[in-house]
């Protein structure tokens, strides 16, 4: 959770620079306290153009912009998917009952894999495994794959060395050997066209739907028992 920024709208320079037009994306992580700074940025309160884009099921925080933006009208609701593939998207809402009013993109691809990790030692085998088969086998470019995970930290501290010839970072791949890992919340708005999702069995649906929808073509859920 980022700071609120509780008393910089009411204390505004009106000196600081304003904008005709301000574009707003992933305002769902909006408090009303930022929408309200933003407003208060543009040239014209009536007439400056003011675009705000969100998601209502990819929330992380309790409080909302409620009516920081002072947008009257209501809202014009995009119903096409277009990043995942139909087999992902449709798997994605059957499996969390999220995001099951959205048209699923006409491309099929493969459906989601799901396996049940136990103990450490397999989280091993079966990522060294994975990471074989896509990378050296199937020529799948590193930076098309990304790991999530739930538990960033707890994940670099089991895999300080990395894993085999691969080591694991938190950001871009410098090198063909490099991985990313992210923090679901790190990766939200993003997404690539392979993601390996680790995460407990009671990581929450709507924590589990923004991991899921960053994956383009190819989805693999490891879920932890231990």
């Amino acid at each position: 959770q980022k700071p609120l920024l509780k008393g910089v709208a009411s204390n505004l320079s009106p000196s600081h620079p304003k904008y005709d037009a301000i574009f707003i994306d992933e305002a769902q992580d909006f408090t009303e306290e930022w929408a309200t700074i933003v407003r208060m940025l543009l040239t014209d309160q009536q007439h400056s153009r003011l675009g705000v884009f969100f998601d209502d099921v990819q929330v992380f925080r309790e409080d909302s912009f409620g009516d920081g933006f002072g947008i009257n009208a209501p809202p014009y609701l995009l119903r096409e998917n277009i990043r995942n593939t139909a087999n992902i998207y449709n798997w994605i809402a059957e499996k969390t009952n999220l995001g099951t009013d959205m048209t699923a993109n006409p491309v099929e691809g493969p459906t989601p894999i799901i396996e049940t990790i136990e103990n450490h030692h397999q989280l091993v085998l079966v990522l060294e495994s994975l990471l074989k088969r896509y990378l050296k086998e199937e020529y799948l470019s590193n930076d098309s794959l990304v790991i999530l995970t739930d538990k960033k930290e707890k994940f670099f501290q089991a895999f300080p060395s990395g894993l085999a010839k691969w080591s694991f970072i938190n950001g871009i791949p410098s090198n063909e050997n490099e991985i990313s890992v992210y923090s679901i919340d790190e990766y939200k708005g993003l997404e690539s066209n392979m993601v390996i999702y680790i995460h407990n069995e009671n990581t929450s649906d709507n924590m589990n739907y923004i991991a899921y929808t960053r994956a383009k073509y190819y989805l693999i859920e490891l879920v932890r028992t231990y």
